[in-house]
């Protein structure tokens, strides 16, 4: 049963998607029907399944499989594959656009990891400093990838911090280190493609990016997995809008658009939307607004800073309103407002905590709370926004 499982995960890995799952369900109808007993089996086996799933971008199966085994950690007493089961079902959720319960699970196995086997934390530490980047908070994310190992999850991670930090010769490089290891798993090479595109446009080197997005494509021709044709549709437009040939990437970016909807990965889709505003611009101004717009509006809903500063660039550029910039998260509490006026003291989350009696782990929670919710960077413009008495700031 064990080698069923493994078997299957390295098929889906290789970009076998359907040969894969069928062999690692046939491991878990074993597992299910209480034919394995050693427990260290059956959680390794449990395990191929998710990240199976996940790799696959098969989120539904991925979050049935993820509770059940979070079921079986629990009773088994399990504590590192809770951990490890923690962390893919974060990226299920943050995939899927439930940010404040991804971040929620990823602290929740990193203090497991923390607890238990602390060299097993290395790939949630990973997913939430990526998480971080797509928040706009960089600090944090180059605090988790300190002294990060040299594997294609962490350089992908850093990679994203490097590109945020406009920093993407550095980010190309670290991806291509990740690339050398990769051969034969097209999930992986998949991973950090993707992003290799981006660091590529950002040098200026569109010949270089256009070769990566071609792999992207062939890796999704022979895979045939629905993720990976999505990602390679969106590579497609950026590398064509980056030629200036807006007119050859408004059909990769449709594709794009559809795949990720269908996927139901919201910011992924908005990224796509994103790109056929900037297709459809110079024609069709109007509705490349209306797009701009829409991808604005998700981009508000999640929290993503530094995407929400690429579409509402887009929008001027197109000369259309943007609109008042609403809360990442609803309102603050009233722990959060006392909170956010001790930060415009210029405060300290350790000060804060021994003003308010409180632990420096819950201070750092409620500064990062007030961060997102405002959406701002970094406490310096929570700050000012204290110091302007903007409106709300103060009170929200």
């Amino acid at each position: 049963m064990f080698a069923l499982s493994l078997l299957g995960r390295a098929e889906v890995s290789a970009g076998r998607a359907e040969a894969g799952m069928t062999l690692l369900e046939e491991a878990m109808a074993a597992a299910t029907a209480g034919r394995v007993r050693n427990v260290h089996t059956l959680a390794e086996a449990y395990c191929n399944l998710i990240m199976a799933c996940t790799n696959a971008g098969d989120w539904d199966r991925a979050t049935e499989w993820c509770e059940i085994v979070e079921e079986f950690a629990r009773t088994h007493a399990t504590a590192p594959l809770f951990g490890a089961c923690r962390t893919v079902h974060a990226d299920v959720l943050m995939a899927t656009g439930h940010w404040p319960e991804a971040e929620q699970a990823l602290e929740s196995a990193l203090e497991t990891h923390r607890r238990y086997v602390p060299q097993m934390g290395e790939t949630t530490a990973a997913s939430m400093a990526e998480l971080r980047v797509r928040q706009g908070r960089l600090a944090e994310a180059a605090q988790l990838l300190h002294g990060r190992e040299e594997s294609p999850t962490a350089l992908r991670a850093l990679a994203l911090l490097r590109i945020a930090e406009d920093r993407p010769q550095v980010a190309a490089a670290l991806l291509g280190r990740g690339l050398e290891v990769t051969e034969g798993n097209a999930m992986r090479t998949t991973q950090l493609l993707a992003p290799l595109v981006d660091a590529r446009l950002a040098c200026g080197d569109v010949d270089g990016a256009r070769a990566a997005s071609a792999e992207l494509a062939a890796l999704a021709e022979d895979s045939g997995i629905r993720l990976v044709a999505a990602r390679a549709d969106l590579a497609a437009a950026r590398v064509a809008l980056a030629g200036d040939l807006p007119s050859e990437a408004a059909g990769p970016a449709r594709r794009a658009l559809v795949r990720f909807g269908a996927l139901a990965m919201p910011h992924d889709a908005a990224e796509a939307r994103l790109e056929l505003a900037r297709a459809l611009a110079a024609d069709q101004p109007e509705l490349a607004g209306d797009e701009a717009r829409t991808a604005l509006g998700v981009f508000r809903e999640l929290g993503a800073v530094r995407s929400i500063d690429a579409a509402a660039g887009v929008l001027r550029d197109l000369g259309a309103a943007i609109g008042a910039r609403p809360r990442a998260a609803g309102e603050l509490t009233a722990r959060e407002q006392e909170v956010l006026g001790l930060i415009g003291l210029g405060m300290s989350n350790a000060r804060i905590a021994r003003t308010l009696v409180i632990s420096e782990r819950t201070a750092a929670h409620h500064v990062s709370h007030i961060l997102s919710k405002l959406g701002v960077h970094n406490r310096a413009e929570a700050a000012a926004l204290v110091a302007r008495g903007a409106p709300g700031a103060a009170a929200r």
